[in-house]
């Protein structure tokens, strides 16, 4: 459990799995961390049943009463559901539980989670619920969040998902600080290649909104310099169109 952060964060998310896959069944399936740590290695390369094994995790952390594990294995959810727009039907229910559990626990979550689940929101408020409350101040949320420091990969994701909401909404001012207050974070060693190359890809978009192409495109061009270094060609591809 100690290193399936810093395993995903470098992209071996295979090796993950087959750590995990290797375990004793009665280990393997029986601990919500572990099966929650399995979702997440597989939801890139199989979504369906990355998806699987968090709904899995997230049962054994509802019998457990782990508010904590409850919200991370939703805000998972809801991410692995636009990858690819799977499980549509059920992101009304999961965005629901998850707005309720930040109701009444969010004053018990790190700073870090607090990141990981806003980032979450911007996008899931923005496309699914655009009228709720919290629809209009989730990128100043994550904003206020990335002062607090933490884990780079998790700051990357969800400034990621706030520029893609700011650029989309005309929010361009508070793009252009939470760019600004994270783009050093894109060179750190220990941050994710997928989510630097994610970031690149809505800072890119950010800048192409606000008339300013050629820094549009020296963004799309450090993305697509990342993602060949760490065979993510594809993806990169999927990610621009």
């Amino acid at each position: 459990l100690r290193e399936a952060n810093r395993l995903l964060n470098s992209g071996r998310r295979q090796t993950l799995e087959r750590w995990i896959l290797g375990l004793p069944p009665g280990i393997q399936y029986e601990q919500p961390w572990i099966v929650y740590w399995l979702g997440l290695a597989q939801v890139q390369t199989e979504p369906v049943r990355g998806i699987e094994a968090l709904q899995q995790a997230l049962g054994q952390f509802r019998d457990l009463g782990d508010a904590q594990g409850e919200v991370l294995c939703l805000a998972a959810l809801l991410n692995a559901a636009f990858l690819g727009f799977l499980a549509l039907e059920a992101m009304h229910r999961w965005l629901d539980e998850l707005l309720g559990k930040m109701e009444s626990a969010h004053a018990n979550l790190s700073s870090d989670i607090e990141l990981r689940v806003w980032g979450v929101l911007c996008s899931a408020l923005f496309w699914i619920r655009p009228w709720h409350k919290w629809a209009a101040h989730a990128a100043r949320r994550v904003e206020t969040l990335l002062t607090c420091g933490g884990d780079p990969t998790a700051a990357l994701a969800a400034a990621a998902s706030a520029l893609a909401t700011t650029s989309m909404s005309g929010e361009f001012e508070c793009g252009d600080r939470i760019a600004l207050a994270t783009r050093h974070l894109v060179d750190s060693p220990s941050a994710s290649p997928s989510e630097a190359t994610w970031w690149l890809v809505h800072a890119g978009f950010l800048r192409f909104f606000e008339a300013r192409y050629e820094d549009a495109l020296d963004f799309m061009h450090n993305a697509c310099q990342i993602a060949d270094r760490n065979g993510m060609r594809r993806t990169f591809v999927m990610c621009i169109f």
